[in-house]
């Protein structure tokens, strides 16, 4: 357990939960930073297939835009932005098959998060948002291939360029999501979605994600792309001011 994530492990399905429900949430650095070794730990340990959870009503508000706001130089936005990056890529990448599962808030980062993920379970009350324009943030290539391999390029560009948020439903019909439950059914169904995915072939699966991943076009793409103009992002007057005024 770390400041934030907690993990387990039930009849080989690894659990990984977001623990920081009175922040909705909100992924901090350090839970940037640890995700992936978690995930690892769980693999470790006889995990087949990850799932991944907030605890309490959301999923995610995204990344923690206290620490963001906070930033003072470069080398520190950097550092921070490579973070989220970085954590995002390895869930791509990571061996096992991923699934998000979802209820409440699902915004920013953590929509990203589950974008990395290999599927999307969602309450009925579930919401989506990328509000990166809003705030004048960018994202790299890679990054934002995670969302154009979910919904395309047309529906990507909306759902950025608009700031909207939109329902589970209309998440599962632009294809964000795979499903769509009540919630006092949503922890069993992806459950039992994990469990079908532990009685098959490990290595069939692990070979299907990353062939599905380099046909999708995302395995290719550099995450260094606009590393800058990113990075930059995060210390901009523009994002600063911008945030205040969502606070304020």
């Amino acid at each position: 357990m770390t400041l934030g994530l907690d993990s387990s492990l039930q009849n080989n399905i690894g659990f990984v939960v977001l623990n920081r429900p009175a922040q909705h949430n909100a992924i901090s650095k350090q839970m940037w930073q640890t995700l992936p070794r978690l995930m690892s730990s769980l693999k470790q340990g006889g995990a087949a297939v990850i799932i991944i959870q907030g605890e309490g009503d959301d999923f995610s508000s995204g990344a923690n835009t206290d620490e963001a706001t906070a930033l003072a130089t470069f080398e520190q936005a950097q550092d921070l932005w490579h973070s989220i990056r970085d954590c995002l890529k390895a869930v791509r990448e990571f061996d096992l098959p991923t699934i998000a599962m979802i209820a409440g808030t699902c915004f920013g980062g953590g929509c990203l998060l589950a974008c990395a993920c290999d599927l999307r379970m969602a309450s009925h009350d579930s919401m989506f948002a990328l509000p990166i324009a809003r705030l004048g943030l960018v994202l790299d290539d890679f990054t934002m291939s995670l969302v154009v391999d979910c919904i395309g390029p047309a529906n990507t560009k909306r759902l950025i360029m608009t700031s909207e948020s939109i329902s589970s439903a209309e998440a599962q019909r632009l294809g964000l999501v795979n499903q769509v439950l009540p919630l006092s059914r949503l922890r069993s169904e992806t459950i039992d979605m994990a469990s079908r995915i532990v009685s098959n072939d490990a290595f069939s699966l692990s070979l299907t994600k990353k062939s599905v991943n380099r046909i999708a076009g995302c395995a290719p793409l550099a995450p260094e792309v606009n590393d800058a103009e990113v990075t930059g992002a995060f210390i901009s007057e523009s994002f600063q001011n911008r945030v205040n005024k969502k606070r304020s």
